[in-house]
């Protein structure tokens, strides 16, 4: 057999090769291709860490703020029970002169 020569065992191990080949190649396609999806799925997670990091902060800001008008509306209602209790003070104190003047004892 010459040495240039090709055998019908070399043309199957050629086929062979090139099959592999092809298949290691779609392969890489097929990698190269979920590659990219895991970088778009990557950078819509980090976009919805923020919104999510930002949400938080917001929410942390609107409790800060209720529990200071919490603390405000406290003091306005002990304020207007003592107003109340005043007004409740006079009103039978007042009652009470007029029903001892109207009785006489006084």
């Amino acid at each position: 057999m010459p040495h240039g020569e090709i055998t019908l065992d070399n043309a199957a191990r050629m086929a062979r090769m090139e099959t592999k080949l092809d298949s290691i190649e779609s392969s890489l396609s097929e990698l190269s291709a979920l590659m990219s999806r895991i970088v778009r799925i990557e950078e819509r997670h980090a976009s919805a860490d923020k919104a999510i990091k930002r949400m938080g902060e917001e929410i942390d800001g609107l409790q800060a703020r209720m529990r200071v008008m919490e603390s405000g509306y406290a003091g306005t209602r002990v304020q207007i029970g003592n107003y109340e209790r005043g007004f409740w003070l006079m009103v039978t104190s007042g009652l009470g002169y007029v029903v001892a003047k109207i009785k006489g004892v006084l």
